[in-house]
């Protein structure tokens, strides 16, 4: 490639990076603005249990009617959905 060809590609280049770099520069749609919710459902405390703290990252399993939980000192529990009845518990 001659000098002079080389040239033109390197402005060909910078003419279509400032063309690029323009666009990411334009103005961006603003989001509409969410409408009130009215929840149609009241919810409540179904039922509670105690577990000693969880200071580690946790995620409650959940499966077959039933929810799997467990807390720092090792207890791990399995609850009834339903009505939170102790199906089992281990220390581990």
């Amino acid at each position: 490639m001659s000098r002079i060809g080389a040239m033109a590609a390197r402005r060909q280049a910078m003419l279509l990076l400032g063309g690029v770099l323009a666009g990411c520069a334009a103005e961006r749609p603003r989001p509409a603005s969410l409408e009130p919710l009215t929840p149609r459902i009241a919810g409540r405390v179904a039922w509670q249990l105690r577990l000693a703290p969880i200071g580690f990252p946790l995620s409650v399993a959940a499966r077959e009617g039933r929810f799997i939980a467990a807390a720092d000192d090792g207890t791990v529990v399995a609850l009834e959905a339903v009505s939170g009845r102790e199906i089992w518990r281990a220390q581990v």
